[in-house]
């Protein structure tokens, strides 16, 4: 996802979400990518702290969109076993199963890399990993059903070795090693597949054999996956696809068929049927503002000329967006109508004063069944915050979740379905 800065690296193309059913929303959020600096690859784990999450309040009083607002079928993520793993996520009777989100920090260049769960309810906080800073590692997301991440490290040649592990990290594999890769990988809706852009087409990794198949030659930034795991969608690198411009890639295939004209920074959301995606065109081609994608044929439609970011789905399945147009607000969240007339203003400020946003297309993750939101800040010399907004409460304001003071990177990599076990 496109949060390049310094040594970080660009995850160009990324932050589709960071599912299928829930993979189209989950992509997008949860895919924030570290680069540290390029060295051997030890990879170690620390216990697992003891953590006690209270409840999301299972309330449901957000009003249905109206009549002929734009929608996605709001679907159910449940707590499915991931195949060939084993991982099974937690289920919490009478609330949504997406109950923690996951960060990745750091204190600087020459530190480790913390990867950590943090439930928004109790702002409580377990460490999943700790990488060391002689690893070249970039998160590249959560699997459709919560309960699985991947990361790759890079060495000096150029290889990346991919390992996939449980949110409650349990069960590290490392499941192959891939040249030339292009951004991130993306998970494929069985939870049992990875697929990553390389500079000699896709590739798709087998997470339970650790076989490979090159499935397409083009050659592009993957952002997501449909439903059926047939197509993966991705912006072109200007080599043998249009570049920026929104692909739709048939696996098995030789062939793509071009979505979008360019688009600066390659964020794209998808309807749980894979039917739609929505992005916002900044340029260099076309209108700038909110458009709509017809993932079969390439028909674009713009819906809005003012500055919204597609961010997510809501319980009901209307298009989320932030807006930071007045006079809504800056950094206000919308619900989409069928018309401007019709767009609702879920949340007038995001953020409370003092609070500054890095990146909204990186800082902002919903939750895959639309029942909450996080964002990500920056207090001034405070450090970064995540503020949890429930979504199910149509009077909810923004509530701190987590401070990381001393981090000189803190990035939101998406939610997940683990409710870690309570104790000492």
């Amino acid at each position: 996802m496109q949060l390049g800065a310094n040594w970080y690296g660009a995850n160009q193309g990324r932050r589709a979400i960071r599912d299928a059913t829930s993979h189209w929303r989950q992509q997008r959020h949860h895919v924030s990518a570290f680069r540290m600096a390029a060295g051997p690859l030890p990879v170690r784990y620390p216990a697992v702290i003891a953590l006690f999450a209270l409840l999301l309040a299972a309330c449901s009083s957000v009003a249905p969109p109206a009549s002929g607002a734009v929608t996605s079928t709001p679907t159910t993520s449940g707590t499915a076993a991931a195949a060939g793993s084993g991982a099974t996520a937690t289920p919490v009777p009478g609330v949504s199963s997406w109950v923690s989100f996951m960060i990745a920090t750091t204190q600087g260049r020459s530190n480790p890399l913390t990867i950590a769960n943090v439930n928004p309810v109790s702002g409580k906080v377990v460490t999943v990993a700790t990488l060391p800073a002689t690893a070249n590692v970039t998160v590249d997301g959560i699997a459709p059903n919560g309960a699985l991440y991947a990361y790759h490290t890079t060495d000096s040649a150029g290889t990346a070795t991919f390992t996939v592990a449980q949110v409650d990290a349990s069960n590290q594999k490392t499941v192959g090693q891939v040249q030339g890769i292009l951004g991130t990988a993306i998970w494929l809706p069985d939870n049992a597949h990875l697929a990553v852009g390389t500079s000699h087409g896709v590739v798709v990794i087998d997470t339970t054999t650790g076989s490979q198949t090159t499935a397409s030659p083009i050659q592009a930034f993957l952002v997501a996956a449909s439903p059926d795991g047939q197509v993966v969608f991705g912006t072109g690198t200007g080599g043998n696809a249009p570049q920026g411009a929104l692909l739709r890639i048939p696996l098995g295939g030789t062939t793509f068929l071009a979505l979008s004209a360019r688009v600066t920074g390659g964020h794209f959301v998808f309807t749980a049927d894979g039917k739609h995606a929505y992005y916002q065109n900044t340029g260099p081609a076309g209108q700038p503002g909110l458009y709509q994608i017809d993932t079969q044929t390439g028909a674009n439609q713009q819906l809005r000329t003012t500055n919204d970011i597609p961010v997510g789905f809501s319980p009901q399945g209307a298009l989320l967006t932030v807006r930071t147009t007045q006079p809504a607000g800056p950094a206000a969240l919308i619900q989409i109508g069928a018309n401007p007339t019709g767009d609702v203003i879920i949340a007038n400020q995001l953020l409370p004063s003092g609070i500054s946003s890095i990146n909204l297309t990186a800082d902002v993750a919903v939750a895959s069944d639309g029942t909450g939101l996080i964002i990500r800040g920056l207090q001034g010399t405070q450090g970064y915050q995540f503020y949890f907004l429930d979504l199910t409460n149509s009077g909810a304001q923004p509530k701190l979740a987590d401070t990381v003071a001393s981090a000189s990177r803190a990035d939101l990599i998406g939610w997940d379905t683990i409710l870690l076990p309570s104790g000492s």
